[in-house]
């Protein structure tokens, strides 16, 4: 019986646990076992005479883990969250208060969106009494000297915007840009020696194209193979005379006009 009711237990504990990394859609991030547990983020606003500090608690964890890591939210927070923010008021001489508590619960199923460097969790769905909350947590990644550890990016009492930039974030054959910014990929030369090429395959083809063809207008008004083979290399050696002075021309008239520039006159 017990070979049956453990299996059952780690289920439930997987359906409980939304932001779980054993999902498989981490499977690509083998590093984020490294944020598993508990993770905060506060901002400050003055509010004269009080003082209004909101901190957002997001929670992280691994239910296929044989010891699986899980920090405690404080005791404001629902038992059940994943994700909770709590509003507290301070005033001169007196303690804090806690006004407002969000709450996540971890019955809510995250969607996940994939960018080039990130990926996004989001949750859909959180009641708030008579209104309903959306978070997004984004996971950038991020190389060591550039992680920002939890930031809150945005919360206007509808969705709740999370970035946290970490190495962590980075799937398993990505390295992290050295200086945060996600660069372009440079352009293979590769590629533009291909487009040379090709033209100048074209231009063979061009070139042997027009001699045969001459060789073979001159050659059948004699009518003689051995008059045809003449023709040919009398029509090679006269296009190759020729072709220094086409290609001057070509390369005069390219760096002629784009030579001509600056301000004209008014």
């Amino acid at each position: 019986m017990l070979h049956l009711i453990t299996p059952l237990l780690l289920l439930l504990a997987r359906f409980s646990m939304a932001i779980d990394i054993s999902d498989e859609h981490f499977s690509a991030y083998p590093r984020m076992k490294e944020l598993i547990g508990s993770h905060l983020v506060s901002r400050t606003e003055e509010t004269p005479p009080s003082t209004k500090k909101i901190t957002w608690y997001l929670k992280i964890t691994d239910s296929g883990s044989g010891s699986p890591k899980d920090d405690t939210f404080p005791s404001e927070c629902p038992k059940d969250s994943q994700l909770c923010g709590l509003t507290e008021i301070s005033l001169p001489n007196r303690d804090p208060v806690i006004t407002e508590v969000f709450s996540f619960s971890n019955k809510l199923t995250p969607q996940f969106d994939v960018n080039t460097s990130s990926f996004i969790v989001n949750l859909r769905g959180a009641n708030w009494g008579a209104y309903t909350l959306d978070a997004e947590i984004e996971f950038v990644c991020a190389s060591d000297d550039n992680a920002e550890g939890l930031k809150l990016v945005k919360f206007d009492y509808s969705t709740v915007s999370l970035q946290y930039k970490t190495s962590s974030a980075c799937k398993s054959n990505e390295t992290p840009p050295k200086d945060g910014k996600n660069k372009a990929p440079k352009d293979d030369d590769s590629n533009s020696w291909g487009v040379f090429t090709w033209l100048f395959i074209l231009l063979v083809i061009v070139m042997a194209s027009y001699i045969i063809a001459q060789a073979w207008i001159n050659a059948n008004r004699v009518g003689s193979s051995h008059e045809f083979l003449n023709e040919l290399v009398e029509s090679i050696v006269e296009t190759l005379t020729k072709l220094p002075e086409f290609l001057r021309e070509i390369a005069n008239k390219l760096f002629t006009s784009g030579s001509r520039g600056g301000y004209s006159a008014v």
